[in-house]
């Protein structure tokens, strides 16, 4: 058999001549790179299990069909069953591997139908669609799966996961010989879909773990994510891009990724593009658990509290103003969130928007400005004190500890359902941010509502934070 080195190297090499019998051309992307990479060390036996977690449409498919057609080539004898989360997609990529084998001068053997063909070695190639009968038939090669969730309907669905779950375990798993590979591909799309369950059974180190060799590549580079991993799986090989955070794969262009995160929501964004999906209702806040108001009552106090950013880079912290006010008292307060001012503007765009906000709010409410540990963190908060002191500037607060911990107060309260929202067009990108934190690719609002929250809590006359904590 051939080196990793070598396996990798005509894996890309069949992928370029498919993508040329279509007149296409394979790019030289670093993460296209680090994919046939792995791939090359499956074929070539020095790793057995391989788990790949990357953005749609980035070559996941092809790269696979060319390593069952590659791997092929080099051992016609080989035998495979792939799958896919239904038939017609099974027998597409069935069909790839067909034609990148045809492609690299493979012979065929007498089977050849489309989700069942030999060569003429008698290697084998199978292809069920997920839940589909493979019983009496096995793979001594390699198991692949490519994307076993057909869409978000199904991923959402108990009972698919649950037969999901029984039919890998159960049918798929139970098919491959003893020492043969398993190559798992796929986007991700809740906490508990198959990736994550596979992802569990190792952590947990029970009888389904299999020792995993995960490549994870995020589309807008997180760093944490990575850590959890490794964090998650100590003795697993986890391996990731290595990028400046916040660096974008270089596949799209920009401005298209940023139009295709606004209008697919935070959620699908962190699930699919990212790889960190989160459950529905958050992971410190519910969503739901919001009431949005046409109207609110008139307020005890009020407050815009300023998360700071300090550039205009899309992939830079946001500067976040959340205006938030307060009716009742003690226990039986209440608060509205009134409006949400957000955007990555330049440190002399951000003053004039900041000024001309404080205005538009008027003397009678706070502005108050999270100050950031250090001299310089100061220095740029009472700059902007006395930049908008002819409105009207209250006070500035060092941050200090976790942001989880700031935000609790606030998520406590929303649990209750005394948090509410004034209608208007902010309210989306509020609930997709708050609705993923802490797990999101940005929380400038969050801290910007829990820095607003216990600005409020802690007025005179009132119970403190710690009492109403308490209280509850």
């Amino acid at each position: 058999m051939v080196s990793s080195g070598e396996a990798a190297q005509d894996i890309a090499a069949c992928a370029a001549i498919s993508l040329a019998v279509q007149g296409e051309r394979l790019l030289p992307l670093p993460h296209t790179k680090l994919l046939y990479r792995q791939l090359g060390r499956v074929m070539s036996g020095e790793i057995d299990r391989l788990l790949i977690i990357l953005p749609p449409r980035h070559g996941k498919t092809l790269a696979m069909q060319a390593t069952v057609a590659t791997w092929l080539y080099h051992d016609p004898r080989a035998s495979f069953i792939l799958t896919a989360y239904g038939q017609e997609l099974a027998d597409e990529m069935s069909l790839g591997i067909k034609s990148a084998f045809a492609n690299l001068g493979g012979e065929f053997g007498w089977v050849s139908r489309v989700s069942f063909w030999t060569t003429d070695s008698g290697g084998v190639v199978r292809a069920p669609g997920a839940g589909g009968t493979i019983v009496g038939r096995g793979a001594r090669t390699a198991l692949i799966v490519d994307d076993l969730v057909k869409g978000r309907e199904a991923a959402d669905s108990h009972a698919v996961r649950t037969k999901l779950r029984k039919w890998y375990r159960g049918d798929f798993r139970t098919r491959l010989e003893p020492g043969g590979a398993i190559v798992c591909i796929g986007t991700r799309w809740r906490s508990d879909d198959p990736i994550g369950m596979l992802i569990e059974d190792d952590a947990q180190g029970g009888k389904y773990r299999e020792g995993w060799t995960i490549l994870f590549v995020d589309m807008e580079h997180d760093p944490g994510s990575l850590s959890e991993l490794r964090e998650k799986l100590p003795d697993n090989e986890i391996i990731g891009l290595d990028r400046e955070e916040g660096e974008l794969l270089p596949l799209y262009p920009e401005p298209e990724l940023r139009k295709i995160k606004r209008s697919i929501g935070q959620r699908e964004w962190s699930a699919q593009f990212q790889g960190r999906p989160v459950p529905d209702s958050g992971l410190m806040f519910n969503r739901r658990h919001f009431e949005i108001v046409d109207a609110a009552p008139a307020m005890t106090h009020v407050v815009r509290a300023w998360d700071l950013g300090a550039s205009s880079n899309p992939t830079a912290d946001q500067t976040a103003g959340i205006l938030m006010g307060q009716v009742g008292k003690g226990v039986d307060r209440q608060w509205y969130i009134l409006d949400a001012q957000v955007g990555r503007w330049e440190p002399g765009d951000r003053i004039k928007i900041i000024r001309t906000t404080a205005s538009q709010d008027g003397r009678r409410i706070n502005q108050v400005f999270e100050q950031e540990p250090g001299s310089s963190g100061k220095s740029d908060v009472l700059h902007l004190i006395a930049a908008v002191a002819p409105s009207r500037a209250e006070s500035a607060s060092t941050s200090t500890g976790d942001k989880r911990v700031r935000a609790r107060g606030l998520a406590a309260q929303c649990a209750a359902r005394n948090v509410k929202l004034l209608r208007g067009p902010w309210n989306k990108e509020f609930l997709d941010e708050i609705g993923l934190f802490p797990a999101g690719a940005h929380d400038d609002q969050v801290d910007g509502a829990a820095h607003a929250f216990n600005w409020l809590a802690e007025q005179p006359g009132h119970l403190s934070l710690q009492e109403m904590m308490d209280a509850m």
